[in-house]
């Protein structure tokens, strides 16, 4: 059920029910930068410190980022 209140909240533009840590917040703009700058392996370094947590794999925002560099990995 978090999940899909995560998933709705992040759709939405509201506040997310899985909330990162500042430190894997950083993490995550470190890795939505390396996706943006075409460096998909580097992005994945930094999403695996962020799914270090269990907690995280729930976010909506880190299950969409994961998707993305996957996708990207595989062009």
């Amino acid at each position: 059920a978090v999940e899909l209140l995560d998933e709705i909240a992040f759709k939405n533009g509201e506040q997310s029910a899985v909330i990162l840590s500042a430190k894997d917040e950083e993490s995550y703009q470190k890795a939505y930068t390396y996706l943006r700058n075409n460096q998909p392996y580097a992005a994945d370094e930094e999403l695996l410190k962020i799914l270090s947590t269990k907690v995280n794999e729930r976010s909506a925002k880190v299950k969409k980022l994961q998707s993305q560099i996957e996708a990207r990995k595989k062009q």
